[in-house]
């Protein structure tokens, strides 16, 4: 199952070893905008938050416990495609 957040969608594959792979980025949302995330890249980390060995639950309750607790992010780790 996919997580969208901030027009993205990312999903843990391979029990999140890598962190969460970005499935998709929605244009004109903020990851578009900003453009430093790429479909394929895989998200490790979201403001000290992190997205590796996690399930798709566990990322999408993360990055909605995010949203709620901040208006912004403030530093986003990836692997790149």
């Amino acid at each position: 199952m996919s997580v969208v957040w901030a027009g993205l969608i990312v999903e843990a594959v391979d029990g999140g070893i890598n962190g969460c792979i970005v499935r998709s980025v929605t244009e004109n949302e903020a990851v578009a905008k900003d453009g430093r995330l790429h479909v394929g890249d895989f998200v490790v980390h979201v403001n000290d938050e992190s997205l590796r060995r996690v399930t798709s639950a566990q990322a999408r309750a993360i990055l909605r416990r995010l949203s709620m607790l901040s208006s912004s992010v403030t530093s986003v780790s990836l692997l790149p495609l």
